[in-house]
């Protein structure tokens, strides 16, 4: 359900510019992934505590918005590019994504292997530097070829 909201979210692309919103996607995505490692641990005897379901609404809505991000990224890099190399930058961004996937799972591992939060900030960091990244990238809205 949060991907397919994160995908609705993509219809904001058309009103304020696919640049604008793929940085605050971006930037929302680190935001949450930052309050979720500073929020404190759940109880011990497995009983859910309101952090727990603060953890649970906040997780949600950062799959969400990256979500929207990712689905973002492939609409900003096929209007970004021009149609002969599209198809290769679209193979390229979307090889990024599936070894951010594979790696993932085993930076999740650390939460239990070094410090709780640490998958969080690991996360929230390399959203973080995206949309520092893409802060540098043209306008799509605005290139023309």
């Amino acid at each position: 359900l949060a991907e397919l909201a994160g995908i609705a979210l993509c219809h904001l692309n058309d009103k304020f510019g696919r640049r604008r919103m793929m940085i605050t996607f971006l930037v929302s995505s680190t935001v949450i992934c930052l309050a979720v490692a500073f929020l404190p641990g759940s109880s011990s005897n497995g009983s859910l505590t309101w952090t727990a379901i603060l953890k649970i609404i906040f997780a949600s809505i950062g799959k969400m918005v990256v979500s929207a991000a990712f689905m973002s990224c492939y609409v900003y890099c096929s209007t970004l590019f021009p149609a002969n190399i599209r198809t290769t930058a679209l193979l390229f961004s979307s090889n990024l994504g599936g070894i951010g996937s594979v790696i993932s799972p085993q930076i999740n591992l650390l939460q239990t292997l070094v410090w709780a939060p640490l998958p969080y900030f690991i996360f929230g960091s390399s959203a973080l530097l995206a949309s520092i990244f893409v802060i540098f990238l043209p306008d799509p809205d605005k290139v023309k070829f």
